[in-house]
């Protein structure tokens, strides 16, 4: 400990701050991890890419990346919900979205670190998980609700944000192995 303590004391000539400490240790900044948060969000693929390219160029541990964004996930919802906020106006990555949608993110991350473990290309595997998170997400909580309300005739509950459905939403978290066995990355 005392030996990265110098290390860190050598690395500046003022004051050494907590930032600097974590990335002498490997930590990504949280910006980073907001920004991340915000692409996904605003559905914007070429960001996402652009933002996992920049891990890879700087030398990031990918799979570590996903342990701390998926960490960063699940923090924010503690924090948010302990501080008694509607599980459906979480504020992440700059919106306001729901605790299922939250939760989803949380799952393919696990997966995709899964996946991650076995394959000769994370980056390739952190990508597709990715893309399919910037897809349209919809709360199949919600779609049951509404075709139990239509089958018993009784007015259909609105859906908290209607969504695109002519395009692939992400109802559920499949694998994406499928996906990888037919880009004969498996």
């Amino acid at each position: 400990a005392l030996s990265l303590l110098d290390q860190a004391l050598a690395y500046t000539t003022e004051a050494l701050t907590l930032q600097q400490i974590e990335m002498l240790l490997g930590f990504l900044p949280e910006e980073f991890l907001q920004d991340y948060a915000h692409a996904l969000l605003a559905q914007n693929p070429a960001d996402v890419l652009q933002k996992i390219k920049r891990l890879t160029d700087e030398g990031w541990e990918l799979p570590q990346f996903v342990r701390d964004f998926r960490e960063y996930v699940r923090q924010t919802i503690v924090d948010q919900l302990g501080a008694a906020h509607p599980a459906q106006q979480i504020s992440f990555g700059g919106k306001t979205v729901s605790l299922p949608q939250l939760l989803q993110i949380i799952k393919m991350m696990g997966q995709c670190l899964d996946e991650m473990r076995w394959n000769e290309h994370p980056r390739l595997v952190l990508e597709l998980y990715s893309l399919r998170l910037t897809q349209p997400f919809v709360d199949a909580g919600a779609l049951f609700k509404r075709l139990e309300a239509l089958e018993v005739g009784q007015p259909m509950p609105k859906l908290a944000k209607p969504q695109d459905l002519s395009s692939p939403a992400v109802v559920s978290g499949g694998s994406m192995d499928t996906g990888l066995r037919h880009a004969g990355m498996t």
